[in-house]
């Protein structure tokens, strides 16, 4: 039998003892071998060295090994992770994965066994890059850690440096390259192609957290517009500095098209009307009653597009605009309304729309006598929304609507002294639309008419934008997070856990920090428990307890060769599983302390996605969703049950399901790769539960 084998049979096949000599010779083995602790098979009287003289197991050598490595012995180093790997002679057997756990003997179990990363590691320091990249992509395989890709990022460096490659080449998707837009944010999407490995990622001079440099990386960032001509500049560089930049031009535009009509007469029985559609950025099509306007080119970008049309008495015809972003303005012109509101003050008549919804438009009249009669009429001013009236919301936006006219001609229509009048001065009736953005709290907006003899009329409104109760923090799943360990770290230990603190309420907040008012040594002297001792099993089991925390977040300083890996261990505290390990590795952990705490805190967070779907059953206790693997849900992730609002176009509005008083909770059990099936929290919830209602992280 090979000895990958016999190691295969060793730690997979059932132990049965057939006779009271072998348990007497068992017994004997483990008193020689002593007593082990969790992380690995070392005697507690002898160190990593004494121990692998005498007992040459595999695990003994891989700790000498991890202790060379601190003493900066690479070659010893190397021989015991290769003797660890049955690549050299030494060891009874060998294990040839690396593992965030591993079964030694017996029930003793060894964290974090990396062979493959540590030899990897030990043939870089030995400029072996090419060996050294290839252990240590077999150790992402197997067991994903910070130090291997940090180490990866290094010997692939070594491996490009003087090679003739070329810079990063930048492809955007095409979705990402339409110019026009009407969408307050775009997602820049692509693929970043480089030989010399893609280490660092700007976009609009925000560096992007990644860790490891890799030939081919998928891009997709989320950008903020502003109103106007955007240039988004992406650049890239490779793991020597080899750089590439590529930028995007996108023009956002939030005002609809206007229409102007200039005169109307009369023609052999009919009524000739003269306009211009207008639009502030270009427009894309214009047509009335379906078809072009002539003159008109669809796709353009004309700003104005003069017309006529005739129409028999009682005639009416829909003209429709849409500019080069997508808004549109719809206005039906009426030639009896034209001719009642201009036989008096012939002239141009305009109408206005703005905001990205479809405004439905009526034309009006309007004078463009140079000389206005003074008057001492206020102007005309109705709003979709009552005076005084407070709208509640949930959107970031409010589309409002109006409408102002005045016999001697309007000058300025203004919501919060903003003009909404680009054009038409004279007017004598303007209908306008804008979608007002939204701070969360109220927002008070006041509309003003103004005529041309200066005559004001003014109308205020609120809006109350809220937050829907479905993001409410206080729904968020909440973690604790105590001191960092080991204490003989404690500096660097306090400075971390300051700064992870940070990033994990840092808004918009994904959890709820749990913790003592008086802090974490009240915790530990209530307990009669050190700050040493906060690692051990136990003690973690008795602070889960006394913190009302659903994650417990277990963080520690690793010493590691020639730096410190951060690491936390976040566990269920109901069920005490470890559900996901996330670390940073940095050779100089203190000065890169802001960007290694930043990027755990993010791993994190992107382990527990901001998710939303459906119901889409109820069988059996259970209920099945319409979002599973490839949405990021994993088994114990939580979901928040509400029913669906009235209003469709304002999810926000949608209202937690509750059992009696508690909000209802979904907590996944099965996870397929579109679907999962949940366990209802409490239980008499699932009575409450219906196909069809929506589902929200925790």
């Amino acid at each position: 039998m090979s000895a990958a084998m016999k190691t295969a049979s060793l730690h997979n096949r059932p132990i049965v003892l057939r006779s009271a000599a072998l348990l007497f010779a068992f017994m004997t083995l483990a008193a020689i071998w002593g007593c082990s602790t969790e992380n690995g098979g070392t005697n507690q009287t002898g160190t990593p060295d004494e121990q692998t003289a005498i007992h040459r197991n595999w695990w003994n050598f891989y700790e000498r090994g991890v202790n060379r490595m601190l003493r900066d012995e690479i070659q010893g180093a190397r021989e015991d992770f290769e003797t660890c790997l049955e690549l050299r002679n030494g060891a009874r057997f060998g294990y040839l994965k690396d593992s965030r756990r591993i079964r030694t003997y017996g029930v003793h179990a060894l964290n974090d066994y990396f062979p493959n990363r540590e030899l990897g590691i030990c043939l870089y320091f030995q400029n072996e890059p090419e060996a050294a990249a290839r252990r240590l992509e077999q150790s992402l395989r197997e067991a994903p850690s910070a130090r291997a890709k940090y180490y990866l990022n290094m010997a692939r460096r070594q491996l490009t440096a003087s090679a003739a490659l070329a810079p990063p080449q930048i492809e955007f998707d095409p979705a990402t390259l339409g110019v026009w837009t009407r969408q307050r944010t775009r997602v820049i999407s692509g693929l970043v192609k480089s030989p010399g490995f893609s280490r660092d990622v700007i976009v609009n001079g925000r560096p992007l957290f990644l860790e490891l440099a890799d030939s081919e990386l998928k891009l997709a960032e989320t950008v903020n517009l502003r109103e106007g001509t955007n240039v988004v500049a992406v650049v890239v560089r490779d793991l020597t500095g080899r750089a590439s930049t590529n930028t995007l031009t996108w023009i956002a535009d939030w005002r609809a098209p206007q229409i102007a009509v200039q005169s109307i007469q009369q023609r052999a029985g009919a009524w000739r009307i003269t306009g211009l559609a207008i639009d502030n950025e270009g427009l894309r099509s214009a047509t009335m009653d379906g078809r072009q306007l002539p003159g008109s080119t669809i796709g353009g970008g004309q700003r104005e597009i003069p017309f006529t049309l005739d129409l028999p008495a009682g005639g009416r015809a829909l003209l429709l605009l849409e500019d080069m972003a997508g808004n549109q303005l719809q206005t039906p012109l009426s030639a009896d309304e034209l001719v009642r509101e201009l036989a008096s003050a012939p002239g141009p008549v305009f109408a206005q729309a703005g905001g990205d919804g479809v405004a439905d438009v009526k034309t009006a009249g309007a004078s463009s006598s140079s000389e206005v009669p003074m008057d001492r009429m206020k102007p005309r001013l109705a709003l979709s929304i009552a005076d005084d009236e407070t709208a509640v919301v949930y959107h970031h936006e409010f589309f409002v609507t109006g409408e102002s006219s005045d016999p001697g001609g309007l000058k300025f229509i203004t919501i919060n002294g903003e003009d909404q009048m680009t054009s038409g001065r004279g007017s004598r009736k303007v209908r306008f639309a804008r979608m007002l953005p939204l701070e969360m709290g109220t927002n008070v907006f006041e509309v003003a008419a103004e005529d041309m003899s200066g005559n004001r009329l003014t109308r205020t409104f609120a809006v109350v934008r809220r937050q829907a109760e479905f993001l409410n923090q206080e729904y968020r799943l909440t973690v604790a997070l105590p001191p960092l360990q080991p204490a003989s770290m404690d500096n660097l230990a306090l400075l971390a856990h300051g700064k992870i603190q940070h990033y994990i309420t840092e808004k918009p907040a994904r959890f709820q920090l749990v913790e003592r008012n008086d802090g974490w040594q009240s915790v530990l002297l209530e307990q009669d428990i050190s700050l040493s001792k906060i690692a051990s099993k136990e003690v973690q089991l008795r602070i889960q307890k006394i913190l009302p925390a659903e994650l417990y977040l277990a963080g520690k300083l690793l010493p590691e060769g020639r730096g410190v890996t951060v690491q936390i261990d976040v566990l269920e505290t109901g069920s005490t599983e470890t559900l996901l390990v996330e670390d940073v590795y940095s050779e100089e952990p203190a000065a890169n302390l802001d960007e290694l705490s930043a990027g755990l805190v993010l791993k994190i967070k992107q382990r527990f996605p901001l998710l939303d779907g459906t119901v889409t059953g109820t069988s059996g206790g259970q209920v099945t969703v319409n979002v599973g693997q490839s949405q990021g849900v994993m088994p114990r992730f939580k979901f928040l049950v509400a029913r669906k609002p009235a209003d469709l176009t304002d999810p926000g509005a949608a209202t937690l399901c509750r059992a009696g008083e508690i909000p209802v909770t979904l907590s996944v059990e099965q996870v397929a790769r579109e679907t999962s099936r949940a366990i209802v929290l409490p239980g008499e919830g699932i009575a409450v539960v219906r196909k069809g209602d929506l589902i929200y992280s925790r």
